[in-house]
């Protein structure tokens, strides 16, 4: 299942240069049990008396935290919490899952909002999350209730369906022969489990949280138009923000400046 996330990491670590620094930081490591497994983070907060926001970023499969992202926010007025994912970093734990690995990070999630939740004082919590990243934060919130999340080039189809897609698209735009391979692999690791199946856009329907949906124009990873047209039969009863940025794709959504700006002030709202 290790492949499951691999090209689902972003480039967060280069937001650290943005130049907005409002507030002074702090930061207070944490560690914390779930399913028995100790994982381990970092919450970097604004020096001030005031109640902030939280936001918590998701960690795609092996993946370490994203500790400059998480300045970046602190910097601006907007406490965050970045944990490493299981067996990587301080965090402990064996991550090979049978059955289906966005149910056991979803749990994992569930955990760090709960703990968070009860042990900080925080004006409202929220989550963010990237591609299939996205998917453990469907699954987790309608359990463990937040205020918000923000979902990054993320999409309402099933991996079964967005399979399909992205050859087709891949093959359409001539990608290197390598990524497609590489595609037909993730198929193969996923097959008999239960992600294989799972549909997003079921879940997102039964959440009413506060939502932003951000897409780049140039994505050729994910389904945006099925996706938009989605969201868009149910963005005022489930409270959903789109936004589409052109000359950005999956990832390029993630290292502009001019996106996560745009985060903050809507988290900020």
């Amino acid at each position: 299942m290790k492949i499951l996330f691999l090209f689902c990491i972003i480039s967060l670590s280069n937001i650290g240069i943005f130049a907005q620094n409002h507030y002074e930081t702090d930061k207070k490591d944490l560690q914390f049990e779930s399913n028995g497994i100790q994982l381990s983070g970092v919450l970097i907060f604004p020096k001030t008396d005031k109640k902030v926001p939280l936001i918590i970023i998701v960690p795609n499969s092996w993946s370490s935290r994203f500790v400059s992202i998480a300045e970046y926010f602190a910097n601006n007025g907007i406490a965050c919490f970045t944990y490493d994912s299981r067996d990587v970093g301080k965090s402990m734990g064996f991550n090979c899952f049978k059955d289906s690995i966005v149910d056991i990070y979803s749990q994992d999630l569930q955990i760090t909002i709960k703990t968070l939740s009860s042990q900080q004082n925080f004006s409202k919590v929220g989550v963010l999350g990237m591609s299939m990243g996205g998917w453990i934060i469907e699954r987790a919130i309608v359990k463990e209730n937040v205020d918000f999340y923000v979902m990054i080039s993320t999409q309402t189809m099933s991996f079964k369906d967005s399979y399909k897609w992205m050859v087709e698209s891949f093959t359409k735009n001539k990608v290197d022969t390598n990524r497609i391979s590489y595609l037909n692999s993730l198929r193969e690791s996923v097959l008999d489990s239960h992600d294989y199946e799972f549909i997003p856009y079921d879940y997102v329907k039964r959440i009413r949280a506060y939502s932003l949906w951000i897409f780049g124009q140039n994505d050729i990873n994910i389904a945006i138009d099925q996706s938009m047209m989605d969201l868009e039969a149910i963005k005022k009863t489930n409270n959903i923000t789109i936004k589409k940025y052109e000359g950005l794709d999956h990832n390029g959504v993630c290292e502009s400046e001019m996106v996560v700006n745009e985060i903050i002030q809507w988290i900020m709202k």
